[in-house]
C-alpha cells in the first residue's frame, strides 16, 4: 500500500507542475472578478479573520460537526463490532456508503446553497438534523438490526459530509473580500483539531462505557456546535458584491443603449 501511495505521487507531481495552470483564463465569479487586485498583507488578513465573531463562530462550529464525523468514522468500526461481532467486512460497506452518500449529499447542498443563497438556514438544519439522527442511532442501536446501521450510517453521511464544501463556502461569503485560500485553511485546520480532540475523548469513553456513552458525547458535540452556528450573524457579504455589481452592469448598459 505504501509502495503504491509512492509511485502514485511521484506520478502525480510532474502532472501538476506541468498540466494544472496557475489560475483560471477567466474569473470564477462576479465577487472575483471585482476583488481588489492589490498585494494581500497575509497576516494582516490573517489577524482580520480571528478577529471576525461570525468567522470564529463558524470556526468552532464548523469543527465541532466536521470533528464528530471523522471520529464516528475512526470508531466505525468498533462501534459496529460491539453490537455485530465478525462482522468486520460489513462494518467497512458502512464506512463506504457513508462516503458515498456524502459525495451526494455534497452536490445537493452545493446545489442548494448556490440557488438559496440560505448558508446560516442550511448550515443549521444540517447541525440539526446530525444531532437528531445521531441521537435516533444511540437507542435504536439496541434492536441490534444490521439494515438499522445501515440507514443511519447513509443519512449521517449525507449531511455531515455533504456540509463540508458548504462549511467552507459560508467561511468565504461572510468574510470576503479576504482571501478565500485563508478562511478555507483555517476551517481545515479547525477540522484536524477537532477531530483529534474529538476522537481522543470518545475512544476512552468508548471502551469504558461502550457506544451508548461515546453516541451521547457525539450527540452532545453536535448539539453545542447547533448553539454556536445560531448565534452566527449571517452577512451575505460576496453575494451583495456580486449583485451590486450586475446591478452597475445592468445600469451601464441601459444608459449605453440610451445613447
Amino acid at each position: 500500500m505504501m509502495l503504491f501511495d509512492s509511485c502514485l505521487t511521484i506520478i502525480l507531481v510532474p502532472l501538476y507542475s506541468f498540466v494544472f495552470v496557475e489560475k483560471p483564463k477567466t474569473f470564477p465569479s462576479i465577487a472575483q472578478a471585482t476583488k481588489p487586485t492589490c498585494e494581500t498583507d497575509y497576516v494582516k488578513s490573517l489577524k482580520k479573520l480571528f478577529m471576525h465573531r461570525s468567522f470564529v463562530l463558524l470556526l468552532f462550529g464548523y469543527g465541532l460537526i466536521t470533528g464528530t464525523y471523522f471520529g464516528i468514522s475512526t470508531l466505525m468500526n468498533e462501534m459496529v463490532l460491539i453490537h455485530f461481532p465478525g462482522q468486520e467486512v460489513v462494518a467497512g460497506i458502512m464506512g463506504a456508503m457513508l462516503v458515498f452518500a456524502g459525495m451526494v449529499g455534497s452536490v445537493i447542498i452545493g446545489a442548494l446553497l448556490d440557488r438559496t443563497h440560505r448558508y446560516k438556514a442550511i448550515s443549521l438544519f444540517a447541525f440539526i438534523m446530525s444531532f437528531l439522527l445521531m441521537l435516533v442511532y444511540t437507542f435504536l442501536i439496541k434492536i441490534e438490526k444490521i439494515w438499522i446501521q445501515f440507514l443511519m450510517f447513509i443519512l449521517l453521511g449525507f449531511i455531515m459530509t455533504g456540509y463540508l464544501p458548504a462549511g467552507l463556502d459560508f467561511g468565504a461569503e461572510i468574510t470576503y473580500p479576504e482571501p478565500e485560500a485563508m478562511s478555507a485553511s483555517l476551517l481545515n485546520a479547525s477540522i484536524q483539531i477537532f477531530s483529534i480532540i474529538l476522537t481522543n475523548i470518545a475512544s476512552p469513553i468508548l471502551e469504558k462505557y461502550g457506544d451508548f456513552g461515546s453516541n451521547i458525547f457525539f450527540c452532545s458535540s453536535l448539539l453545542v456546535g447547533a448553539i454556536i452556528m445560531g448565534c452566527i450573524k449571517c452577512e451575505l457579504k460576496r453575494t451583495y458584491a456580486e449583485d451590486e455589481e450586475v446591478d452597475d452592469t445592468k445600469s451601464q448598459n441601459i444608459e449605453d443603449s440610451i445613447s
